[in-house]
């Protein structure tokens, strides 16, 4: 990422008119706030066991958002879905593949930082929060000929496969907003502590002068998608 960009916060007029080197002081901590986030040596964001913790954290709030209990994912049902959907048939497919009613799937280790591979039973195997009882009965005349005998059959199984990679997504999605919203929370926190130390150590700041939503957001350039900016914005003034 590019060293970071500072957008000229929107600002209570008449504190910098009536006082332009404060405003100096405050352009000049806003540029020590965007060097410091982009370059991330723990100032900000914390160590890396902190980090590892947060990177848990989310990974736990993954399987919990994937656990939860959903709508049907047939169009219009507003049913609630089981919460062990089968993306492939447990008794078919799964059995046929599995050792001991086990089979093997990808895991990610945060602790070792490497992808591995570890048992899952198939009762728990390609399951997802997915299909009501009622919709469920629409994959059963395949899984009960163990076998896909015709186009109905692949575009059902097509249809179901999706339907898991939505589900799938949209906790992935659930959760990376979240991070992102405690990033932005981490950013503004230490932004509005470094503005506001740098201000009243020169001994200029006014009586009840304060910062408030002091954000953070990445900007992409449309014409050019690898080059980023971060964009530091906010309001000050006086309460």
């Amino acid at each position: 990422m590019e060293l970071p960009q500072r957008e000229q916060p929107a600002m209570t007029s008449d504190v910098f008119e009536a006082n332009p080197e404060l405003k100096e002081l405050f352009t000049a901590a806003m540029d020590e706030v965007t060097d410091i986030v982009a370059r991330d040596d723990g100032t900000v964001f914390g160590s890396e066991s902190v980090r590892i913790g947060a990177a848990f954290r989310d990974a736990g709030e993954i399987r919990k958002l994937r656990r939860k209990q959903r709508t049907c994912s047939y169009p219009g049902c507003t049913r609630k879905a089981i919460r062990a959907s089968h993306t492939i048939q447990r008794s078919g497919p799964l059995a046929l593949i599995s050792e001991n009613r086990h089979v093997f799937a990808p895991h990610l280790s945060l602790s070792k930082k490497q992808m591995s591979m570890e048992k899952l039973g198939i009762g728990d195997a390609s399951t997802f929060s997915g299909f009501c009882p009622h919709h469920e009965l629409l994959f059963s005349e395949f899984e009960q000929r163990r076998e896909l005998s015709d186009e109905r059959h692949i575009a059902l199984q097509v249809f179901r496969t999706v339907c898991r990679e939505v589900v799938r997504l949209d906790s992935d999605i659930t959760s990376l907003e979240r991070s992102l919203s405690s990033y932005n929370q981490a950013v503004s926190d230490y932004g509005v502590k470094h503005i506001t130390g740098k201000l009243q150590a020169s001994g200029k700041l006014p009586a009840n002068f304060g910062l408030r939503n002091f954000q953070c957001r990445e900007v992409v350039e449309p014409k050019r998608p690898s080059k980023k900016h971060l964009i530091i914005f906010g309001a000050c003034g006086r309460g």
